[in-house]
């Protein structure tokens, strides 16, 4: 973390404290893989150490992970096309009734259980009308 590089960026990204740079590394199969990632944040050192902007940074992911990850994995939100005024917040209302819908029928895998669904529309039909 550096308060200078922060100085840096000036009247570019007001309300900037600090900047810092994050290294992931995963296991996946059996290869590693390694990335770098750069924050910026308002928040101090007083407010916030390293391991706090860890934390924060961790939390950010597990919101992106989990409703908006299972909205784009499942019905490929971020590839639509629709921007005009309010109709992606509009078509994003669907997409998480659906989704509650397949959580709450006892689904954990969204992906798998709406490829079951588009094979079995009746199934769907009835999962979405039958009150419980």
């Amino acid at each position: 973390m550096t308060a200078a590089l922060g100085e840096y960026l000036g009247s570019d990204w007001p309300g900037r404290v600090r900047v810092f740079r994050l290294r992931r590394v995963r296991k996946v199969g059996g290869k590693v893989e390694a990335e770098v990632v750069l924050g910026i944040t308002s928040l101090g050192p007083e407010r916030a150490d390293a391991a706090e902007l860890l934390r924060l940074t961790r939390a950010h992911r597990g919101i992106e992970n989990g409703l908006h990850g299972v909205r784009d994995g499942t019905s490929r939100e971020d590839a639509s096309r629709i921007r005009r005024g309010g109709s992606a917040q509009v078509m994003a209302i669907p997409r998480n009734v659906i989704i509650f819908c397949l959580g709450r029928s006892g689904h954990r895998n969204a992906a798998a259980a709406t490829r079951h669904y588009v094979c079995h529309p009746e199934e769907a039909i009835e999962l979405l009308s039958t009150p419980r």
